[in-house]
């Protein structure tokens, strides 16, 4: 019995392999009417398209973005609110009224405190608008920096009224609060206190442009914050230490204006 079904299960081998050649023909002959009908007519290849956008042109719209939001702080620090806020409430032009400048102080001599107050929260709004659209738009601490920069330069050197404006104390402050908010509290324990002993508006901008820079500089090296606000910092104090030129001059021969809070007559 053993031997009979060790036939039968060859029997059945050599039965399946032969009964399966007329199979393997019959595909050999199928692939090879495939391969010669892909010949004469190509089939089209499947490829995987990359859809992210190539370096270089995603670097040109970050920069391009950069640019953009940069001068949208030029403009921005432009707008001339003291002499805006002056004229529509006394019909005065600031800029002939004690320094020239439009900035709060000189609103103050102008048209008195409350107008002075409204000018001073006007250019605040400048730079933290600044600094707040550079954040949203590219969100780089060099290009907030530098759109905090620019929009003291826009308050600065104006270009609705020829290039002339104020010296840049409040939009300064706001666009370094926003990179940083601490930086408020402590210009306003050293600036505030400065300004009521020496009744001095020049001295106390004087020390916030160098207080600035240096609050940047500690926490950088202390804090790991961004070495790119410096950027906002070093510019600001000179372009505060350019504007106050006359100031600081008047200050070393001691005639300087002290300030008073009452509406000039």
């Amino acid at each position: 019995m053993g031997h009979m079904s060790t036939n039968c299960s060859r029997n059945q081998v050599t039965s399946d392999v032969f009964l399966s050649v007329p199979t393997l023909v019959l595909v050999q002959e199928q692939l090879c009417t495939s391969a010669a009908v892909s010949r004469l007519i190509p089939v089209p290849k499947c490829e995987v398209v990359n859809e992210q956008v190539p370096m270089h042109k995603e670097r040109s719209v970050d920069a391009f973005l950069g640019i953009a939001v940069i001068l949208s702080g030029y403009l921005l620090g432009s707008i001339p609110m003291g002499l805006l806020l002056v004229w529509a409430m006394t019909g005065k032009d600031v800029r002939d009224i004690g320094s020239g400048r439009t900035g709060g102080t000189n609103v103050l001599r102008a048209a008195g405190p409350w107008v002075a107050l409204l000018a001073i929260l006007g250019d605040v709004a400048k730079g933290l608008a600044a600094v707040w659209l550079a954040r949203k738009v590219v969100g780089t601490p060099a290009v907030e920096a530098l759109a905090g920069l620019m929009a003291v330069v826009g308050h600065n050197y104006s270009i609705f009224i020829g290039f002339k404006g104020g010296a840049g104390t409040m939009t300064t402050i706001s666009g370094a609060t926003l990179l940083w908010p601490w930086t408020a509290l402590l210009i306003a324990v050293v600036g505030i206190p400065t300004v009521v002993i020496t009744r001095y508006a020049s001295v106390g901008s004087i020390t916030v442009a160098l207080l600035i820079p240096i609050i940047f500089a500690c926490r950088a090296w202390l804090a790991d914050a961004p070495w790119a606000y410096l950027i906002h910092g070093l510019g600001t104090t000179i372009l505060t230490l350019w504007a106050l030129r006359s100031n600081i001059k008047r200050l070393l021969q001691g005639n300087e204006r002290r300030l008073v809070l009452r509406k000039s007559t």
